[in-house]
């Protein structure tokens, strides 16, 4: 899709502390998110980019200083690089959120069946059935092998749960910058993650211009800057190499990241896609009459969580950046496709209607497979 994408992982050397949206206050507690969010990671790989030849310029095109947002950042026109992720790197093997249409029962995993009937799992859209005794597998990682297959068409048996990383509550504090001391009375407490020996935050890099650029050092990450070691590999999932889709079926886009997506200037759930090749469609479920439709719009086949709301620091601007209701990771989109296409254009394509998505937002998996 683009020149020399690469692997590139940061492995921590020390806890790590992935900030939500909401914010720290001194003398307040706070969480670390489990996976942090894309600009975590490529933020740092951008910033040691800098650091190490780069120019401020390639990462800040089009970008004013005083503009409310950098519209040109927004589109994912502002950096040399574009980052797809971010996923896991433990014990040899590469771990995603699991796709929102997967439950497990009876220690074995299958597909959800949309339900246009009373009841279904409240906390996801549209209405989904679940058969006693099972439960959404969308809270958990799997690894590539299973993507790779899930990506085919095809379920393979699941390698059971590992756990990654622990919770570790630390003390910071706060500096008075005048006399170089503890300010009195503005400590706080944060919930760390300690990852496990071996564990490494990976995400795909790709050059949009070639510049045979090497990651490989350490650099700070994360909202307490610890340092963590950059070392790079050539990988890349069999779900981005280019086949063909042939017109007439139906794919699954699964979300391997959030995905900011605007209509009107407001933040939604569901992408404009009319303009996609292949020209898809989206599934929709037939309601029977007289049904109330889902509240969060239509019976369009889109199966996952609600929104997650998402921040972050623009360190350009030393600032918090705006507020955005994101669509979580994991969550498939259904679409029928009418032209032939190849998988790659579409995955490329569907990558660019998120905002940020050079930053590793809406990074997408395009499988193939019905609707169940």
């Amino acid at each position: 899709m683009f020149n020399n994408m690469k692997l590139i992982e940061l492995e921590p050397l020390d806890t790590v502390f992935f900030g939500d949206p909401r914010g720290m206050e001194l003398n307040l507690g706070g969480k670390s998110l489990r996976l942090p969010l894309p600009w975590s990671i490529s933020g740092a790989l951008l910033y040691f980019y800098i650091l190490n030849g780069g120019s401020l310029n390639d990462v800040r095109i089009g970008c004013e200083d005083d503009a409310e947002e950098c519209i040109s950042e927004e589109k994912g026109e502002s950096t040399v690089f574009a980052f797809y992720g971010p996923f896991l790197s433990y014990g040899g093997r590469y771990w995603f959120n699991a796709p929102a249409d997967l439950i497990l029962k009876d220690g074995k995993v299958t597909l959800l069946k949309p339900y246009d009937g009373k009841g279904g799992y409240r906390d996801f859209l549209p209405r989904i059935y679940l058969p006693e005794g099972s439960e959404p597998l969308i809270d958990e990682f799997v690894d590539h092998e299973f993507l790779e297959s899930y990506a085919e068409g095809r379920i393979i048996e699941l390698k059971g749960k590992v756990t990654f990383d622990f919770e570790e509550r630390r003390i910071g504090i706060h500096i008075d910058d005048s006399k170089r001391t503890v300010k009195a009375g503005y400590t706080f407490s944060c919930v760390h993650r300690r990852p496990k020996f071996g564990l490494k935050y990976s995400m795909l890099v790709a050059e949009k211009s070639r510049r045979d650029f090497k990651f490989s050092g350490i650099v700070r990450l994360g909202g307490e800057g610890r340092a963590a070691k950059i070392t790079e590999r050539n990988w890349k999932p069999n779900w981005l190499e280019r086949s063909l889709l042939k017109g007439g079926t139906t794919v699954k886009v699964v979300l391997v990241s959030p995905a900011i997506y605007r209509r009107n200037g407001k933040d939604t759930r569901i992408p404009d896609i009319s303009n996609l090749p292949g020209k898809p469609k989206l599934c929709t479920l037939d309601i029977p009459k007289g049904n109330k439709k889902n509240g969060n719009g239509g019976n369009e086949l889109v199966i996952g969580r609600g929104p997650i709301f998402i921040s972050g620091w623009d360190l350009p601007r030393n600032r918090a950046r705006r507020m955005y209701a994101a669509v979580p990771p994991g969550t498939v989109y259904y679409l029928k496709l009418e032209d032939d296409v190849d998988r790659a254009e579409l995955t490329l394509s569907f990558w660019k209607l998120s905002l940020f998505w050079e930053r590793g937002f809406g990074s997408p998996l395009v499988a193939v497979g019905d609707v169940p």
